[in-house]
């Protein structure tokens, strides 16, 4: 009987022994979650921000196209040629899209809308003939 009662004893112990171990194992995991929420916390901020730069460099891009456009098209009427003239109009009407929340959308949209009337007035001569 006494070989039982040791082994008895014996398996008490690790049994004593596995529960420590889980408990520190599941210790280990509940850290682990922790840290991984606090890190999936900090990417998406991180994202975030990521995409609102982004959006505001696209916005600069599309401002800086706006005045490109604008600066040129009027050597571009002077050319007449139509094609051309509507393709930068149709470029700007883009840019213009993009510049909604700008303070000065409402001139710029009656800037390209003086701009397009101008080349129907100029197209129409050219359509009248052919």
């Amino acid at each position: 009987m006494p070989r039982v009662l040791r082994d008895v004893e014996a398996l008490k112990q690790e049994a004593s022994y596995l529960k420590e171990q889980m408990i520190l194992v599941k210790e280990d995991i509940r850290k682990f979650e922790q840290d991984t929420a606090q890190s999936m916390q900090v990417l998406v901020a991180m994202d975030q921000v990521k995409t609102r730069m982004q959006l505001a460099s696209e916005s600069l891009q599309e401002a800086d196209k706006w005045s490109t456009l604008s600066a040129d098209i009027e050597e571009t009427f002077k050319t007449q040629d139509v094609i051309v003239i509507s393709e930068k109009l149709t470029s700007m009407q883009s840019s213009l899209a993009m510049l909604v929340d700008t303070p000065d959308y409402s001139e710029k949209c009656v800037h390209l809308e003086a701009l397009k009337n101008r080349l129907e007035a100029m197209a129409s001569p050219q359509i009248g003939r052919a």
